[in-house]
């Protein structure tokens, strides 16, 4: 757990440690120390020059090779403690409620096999083709490897996704579950025991996937990297750090 972050629990508001960061992305700012702006160049800035600038280390984050961290006013992404650029953020970023619940027997494995979940969905539909891409850069993002063999890995991780009609006509619920499973326990003696699981969900009226699952695995992607067991409801804005810093990686790999 890393940074403040406001939760919605039970109709009041409470203090939870999480990555909760609102960013500002740019390319040189004021150094309190000095009378001229502080230039960041890429390739050529350090970390720890930011920091001496800032006067403080920030608040990192840590995606493979990619380092993230935010000032009061600034966003970096560093590679090898080098600058690389500065992350924008949205101009009228929106808030999800998130309800996060995670089950802990046994830590993610390293190499890991994953899949849709059983006949819920089909992974030659559109729905799976269009949202795989994003699954698999969840997983990678939390350092986990990935194999399509599954007698090859530690563990074999199915995911649901979806959208569900609640008691509100005009709201639904999209969620987003990972459930990992033992890899001997299935192939071998075909029983489906749980290791661990991530179950992310979100009630709004936008209906729209592409818009929402995004957030969903952001969130998850945490929960994958640093485990734990929460059963909680928190406010996800669109310009968090743990969200900027998902949607990057991803488009980092993309090029």
């Amino acid at each position: 757990m890393l940074f403040n972050h406001t939760k919605v629990f039970g109709g009041t508001l409470k203090k939870l440690l999480l990555p909760c960061l609102f960013l500002i992305g740019c390319a040189s700012y004021h150094d309190p120390n000095s009378s001229k702006p502080f230039v960041l160049e890429k390739g050529v800035t350090t970390y720890q020059d930011v920091a001496r600038a800032k006067g403080s280390k920030g608040k990192c984050l840590n995606i493979q090779a990619n380092k993230y961290c935010q000032w009061k006013n600034q966003t970096n992404m560093f590679q090898g403690d080098l600058y690389i650029k500065s992350l924008t953020h949205i101009e009228k970023p929106l808030n999800y409620e998130v309800a996060v619940k995670t089950l802990k027997l046994e830590g993610p494995g390293k190499k890991i096999s994953y899949g849709p979940a059983g006949s819920k969905i089909n992974p030659d539909s559109i729905e799976w083709r269009r949202f795989n891409p994003l699954f698999q850069g969840m997983l990678k993002a939390s350092g986990r490897q990935l194999t399509s063999k599954p007698a090859e890995s530690d563990q074999i991780v199915r995911i649901n996704f979806g959208v569900e009609d609640t008691a509100s006509s005009d709201k639904a619920k999209r969620f987003l579950e990972l459930t990992a499973f033992d890899k001997v326990k299935m192939l071998k003696e075909k029983k489906n025991v749980e290791l661990w699981k991530v179950e992310v969900s979100s009630v709004g009226g936008n209906r729209d996937l592409k818009k929402v699952l995004p957030i969903l695995a952001a969130v998850s992607q945490y929960y994958v990297t640093f485990p734990s067991e929460v059963n909680e409801t928190m406010l996800v804005n669109e310009n968090e750090l743990v969200v900027l810093a998902f949607m990057d990686y991803l488009e980092s790999g993309k090029k």
